[in-house]
């Protein structure tokens, strides 16, 4: 595939999912999403597990951040600007620690905004970060701020709309659900800029199974009732989190591949393609 083909294959991946997102009808919130399979409280804690099990999120988001200052001038970044990025990231991982902890010690529709806040901050930056190291360097600052822009007016969308009676998940679905396809299919269609690229498809793949332990919440309880599906997703977020800061550590610059068409001031993707 040329450059420009597998420039369009993403494109029109983000044109379906947005289409098929706009066809579908508003969808709220399931009042039984806060009920969890394990509500076991201990030492005046409810829901113990779930929160406790958030930590790792909150180490690894100090890890980084810590990562990022100590190697100013010898960290595995081409420009400053990408090093912007992954301190975005980080922090949002931080601010999921504490925001889902706060969530499962009092699980209602107004603690879940601020699990979730931080949870798009965290989906756009990552898929930024991902435009910028396998397509273009110069897409993936351009996009980098309106994603993050468009992940918190998806938070926002549904909140105002919740407190108004009609809340509305869809575009916080739709961020999550692009990012989780779209980042393979980027990693898979395009020569990475930096070594451990592939590092990026296992990041996903953890991040998947951390969902599909959240679907299986109750069952995986009931095998038996000692940890919950939804525990374990916040374990293996966390260890998916914790690659990223594994990659950053060990990976190098690698030669530039060739240059994709360029998004002028001005441009927009079409003309670009």
């Amino acid at each position: 595939m040329s450059t420009r083909s597998r420039i369009a294959a993403v494109a029109a991946l983000a044109l379906t999912a947005l289409l098929v997102t706009l066809a579908l009808p508003p969808v709220p919130q399931d009042p039984s999403y806060h009920e969890f399979a394990d509500a076991r409280a201990f030492l005046g804690v409810p829901n113990l597990l779930n929160v406790a099990s958030n930590l790792p999120f909150i180490a690894v988001g100090i890890a980084g951040l810590i990562f990022l200052a100590s190697a100013r001038g010898r960290e595995p970044f081409r420009g400053p600007g990408e090093r912007r990025c992954y301190a975005v990231l980080f922090l949002s991982l931080l601010l999921i620690g504490i925001g889902s902890s706060c969530y499962h010690w009092r699980p209602t529709n107004e603690t879940l905004f601020w699990d979730r806040l931080p949870m798009t901050l965290m989906f756009a930056s990552f898929l930024g970060i991902t435009v910028s190291e396998r397509i273009s360097a110069r897409w993936g600052a351009a996009l980098f701020t309106p994603l993050l822009a468009a992940g918190v007016a998806s938070i926002f969308y549904w909140r105002l709309g919740d407190s108004a009676g009609r809340g509305d998940l869809r575009f916080y679905g739709l961020l999550q659900g692009f990012t989780m396809v779209a980042v393979p299919l980027i990693v898979l269609l395009f020569p990475p800029r930096y070594s451990r690229g592939k590092d990026l498809l296992l990041i996903a793949g953890v991040y998947a199974l951390a969902k599909a332990c959240e679907i299986l919440d109750g069952p995986i309880h009931a095998m038996g009732g000692l940890v919950s599906g939804h525990t374990f997703k916040h374990l293996l977020g966390g260890c998916a989190a914790w690659r990223v800061l594994v990659m950053l550590r060990a990976r190098r610059p690698l030669a530039e591949p060739a240059a994709v068409p360029s998004l002028r001031p001005g441009g927009n993707l079409m003309t670009a393609l």
